[in-house]
């Protein structure tokens, strides 16, 4: 059976909702510097996020942390239809990590990576779902096409796309306005 690179839950979250998110993020997280930080065997003390450096090569935008414990009504909306979309894969699934709202502005981006060889929070979790929602419309920025493996997902307004963390994808440079997006990860049991 051929299973797809992702999939696409249209209008999942309304205008309303996808708005509530962008201004909730802006006014209760400070916006941090988005990068990939450092590489892990090039320092002693990975629990210091003082020695960790951004590397601007990889990826530039503004990222703003999104609690559970604050959001635990849109969490659970999300962790409700992964579920049914995990259908597809079936992977071992436990929770749904805390997720982020993504500001893109002229000139960010994401070069390909994957998500599966970020480090976790914890040794015994991986992440196996990687979860981004189309926050703002298309007519607000241009470029910032999200790509999983080379293809791309032309998402509009509270469009949800659902992919395996191991997929290589990217964020294409926004080359004007602002692109918003949720991004969340759904971890579970080390693959096997």
């Amino acid at each position: 059976m051929h299973r797809p690179f992702y999939i696409t839950s249209k209008n999942f979250l309304s205008p309303e909702q996808c708005r509530a998110l962008i201004e909730d993020a802006k006014s209760h997280a400070e916006a941090m510097e988005g990068g990939v930080y450092g590489e892990p065997e090039k320092y002693d003390d990975l629990g210091n996020s003082d020695t960790m450096t951004v590397d601007k090569e990889t990826r530039s935008c503004k990222v703003f942390s999104m609690d559970w414990f604050v959001h635990a009504t849109v969490y659970d909306f999300i962790w409700k239809h992964i579920q049914l979309i995990n259908r597809v894969w079936n992977f071992d699934l436990s929770h749904f990590s805390d997720g982020q709202v993504i500001e893109y502005n002229k000139g960010d981006f994401f070069k390909p990576h994957a998500d599966q060889g970020f480090m976790m929070n914890t040794l015994v979790l991986e992440r196996k779902l990687s979860i981004t929602i189309q926050l703002n419309s298309r007519e607000e920025f241009e470029g910032g096409r999200l790509t999983i493996n080379g293809e791309g997902t032309d998402m509009e307004l509270g469009d949800l796309v659902v992919f395996p963390s191991i997929l290589v994808h990217e964020v294409e440079e926004v080359s004007d306005g602002t692109r918003y997006a949720f991004v969340g990860w759904v971890d579970g049991a080390p693959w096997r």
